[in-house]
C-alpha cells in the first residue's frame, strides 16, 4: 500500500478513503484527470478538460488491452461509443486525443462527454462530506455538495456548476505538485486493484495502463537468427522457409508473439516465433487460431531449444524457457549428453499456452488465420455474449 505524504496544511485522510468501496471507475478516472491538469499548471479547470483526461487515461486499457470494467460501468461504454463511432483511432497519441476531445464541436461527443458533468464532479468529494450528507435525498446531493464546498477553505476544490468548471485549493494545488510522482504511483495503485478486482486471471495489469511502449526484440531476433543459419525452419503460418526468396516475397524477419503482447505483456522466447514482416503486420495483436497453428508452434520451439542448447553462451537464452516447467533444470537442457524429451516439453508449453489462449479469448481478443492459396488475411471477429468456458480437450489435438 502506497502512503501519501503527510502535510500540515491539509487533511490528507479526506483523499486516502475516497477510493474504499469502489464499485464504478469514474472516481479514479476523474481524480487522474483533475491530477493531469493541476500538473500541466492549471488552478481553474473546465469539466470539459478533466473528462477529456478521463478518456485519454481509459482509452488503451479498454481499447489496445481489451481489460473490463465491470458489466455496468458507464466510463467504459462512452469511451467505446466514441471509438467506434467517432474517432476510430485505438493508437491515437494521448495528446491528439486530448486536443481533439477538448476542441471538438461534434454535438455527439460532447454529449457523451456532457454525461459525466451530472454526477462525476461531486462524487469525489462526496467522501469529504459524509457525516454532513448522511440522510440527504439523492435529488439534492450535488447542490448540498456545491454548497459545503464553497464554504469549507480545506476542501480538495470547489464546484461552479453554472460554469462547468472546479477551482484547486491553493493548498492541495501545491501539495500535489510537490509530490507528483508519488500520488501518481498512489492513483495508480487504486487503478490497478480496481482492475485485477475485474479482471482476475488477466497477466500484466500495471503495464495496461498507458499506450504501449516500443519493445526491444533484439536478442530475441539474434536467437532466432541463429537458429534459422543453423537449421531449416519454416514459418509456421505460410509454410515457407526463411530464405532469401522469400524473404523478398513476403518481408524481412519479423518477430511475433504467439500470444499477443498487448494481452500477455511480456518477450519471452516461448511466446515469440520467427515469421514475415508482411505477415506479422497482418496478424497485428490478434490470437492465431489455435488447433491451426499449436502443433507448427510447439515443433519450432522444440527444433529451436533443442539446437540452441548445444551452443556456447546459450544459457542467457534458454533460462526464460524455465518458466513453462518449475521442475526443469538449467544443467539438464545444456547437457548435450542427455537427450531433450520433445514430448513433455510441447505437453508443458502447452500446458502454459493453452489457459492464456483461452483467457485471451474470452477477453475479446480476435482469432486469425493465413490462407496460404491467396495470402489473404482472414480475421473471425466474436460476438461474446458472457463468458465463454473452453474445455482443455479441445485445444488437444
Amino acid at each position: 500500500m502506497i502512503q501519501l505524504p503527510f502535510d500540515k496544511e491539509i487533511d490528507i485522510r479526506m483523499l486516502e478513503n475516497v477510493f474504499d468501496d469502489m464499485t464504478n471507475s469514474y472516481k479514479i478516472f476523474w481524480f487522474l484527470g483533475v491530477f493531469e491538469e493541476i500538473i500541466n499548471n492549471k488552478i481553474t479547470i473546465t469539466f470539459k478538460e478533466v473528462v477529456a483526461r478521463m478518456i485519454v487515461k481509459a482509452w488503451y486499457p479498454l481499447l489496445n488491452y481489451n481489460l473490463n470494467f465491470g458489466p455496468q460501468d458507464q466510463m467504459a461504454k462512452n469511451v467505446k461509443k466514441i471509438y467506434k463511432e467517432h474517432i476510430k483511432d485505438k493508437n491515437i497519441t494521448n495528446s491528439n486525443l486530448y486536443r481533439e476531445l477538448c476542441d471538438t464541436d461534434n454535438k455527439e461527443i460532447e454529449r457523451i462527454m456532457k454525461d459525466f458533468y451530472r454526477y462525476v464532479p461531486y462524487r469525489l468529494l462526496r467522501g469529504f462530506y459524509k457525516k454532513e450528507l448522511r440522510g440527504v435525498k439523492d435529488g439534492i446531493i450535488n447542490k448540498s455538495i456545491e454548497e459545503l464546498a464553497s464554504n469549507d477553505n480545506k476542501v480538495f476544490y470547489k464546484i461552479n456548476t453554472l460554469k462547468q468548471k472546479i477551482y484547486i485549493n491553493e493548498n492541495w494545488y501545491n501539495y500535489i505538485r510537490k509530490n507528483q510522482n508519488i500520488i501518481r504511483g498512489w492513483a495508480n495503485y487504486n487503478l490497478i486493484l480496481f482492475l485485477q478486482n475485474r479482471n482476475p486471471s488477466v497477466p500484466a495489469i500495471p503495464l495496461k495502463l498507458e499506450a504501449p511502449i516500443e519493445r526491444n526484440l533484439t536478442v530475441a531476433k539474434k536467437y532466432w537468427n541463429t537458429v534459422i543459419e543453423n537449421i531449416p525452419i519454416t514459418d509456421i503460418y505460410t509454410g515457407e522457409l526463411f530464405n532469401i526468396e522469400n524473404y523478398n516475397e513476403n518481408g524481412p524477419l519479423s518477430i511475433d508473439h504467439f500470444l499477443p503482447w498487448s494481452f500477455i505483456g511480456h518477450d519471452e522466447l516461448w511466446n515469440l516465433v520467427p515469421t514475415f514482416r508482411n505477415v506479422n503486420s497482418s496478424k497485428n495483436d490478434s490470437l492465431p487460431k489455435y488447433d491451426v497453428y499449436i502443433e507448427d508452434f510447439s515443433e519450432i520451439q522444440f527444433k529451436a531449444i533443442n539446437f540452441m542448447r548445444s551452443q556456447k553462451n546459450s544459457k542467457k537464452y534458454l533460462q526464460e524457457y524455465l518458466s513453462i516447467d518449475k521442475n526443469l533444470d538449467i544443467k539438464e537442457i545444456m547437457s548435450v549428453n542427455r537427450e531433450l524429451n520433445k514430448d513433455k516439453f510441447i505437453r508443458d508449453l502447452k500446458s502454459v499456452i493453452n489457459p492464456l489462449y483461452q483467457i485471451a479469448y474470452n477477453q475479446g481478443f480476435n482469432e486469425w488465420t493465413y490462407n496460404i492459396s491467396n495470402k489473404d488475411i482472414i480475421i473471425e471477429n466474436k460476438e461474446l455474449e458472457g463468458s465463454i468456458i473452453i474445455g482443455s480437450n479441445l485445444w488437444e489435438k
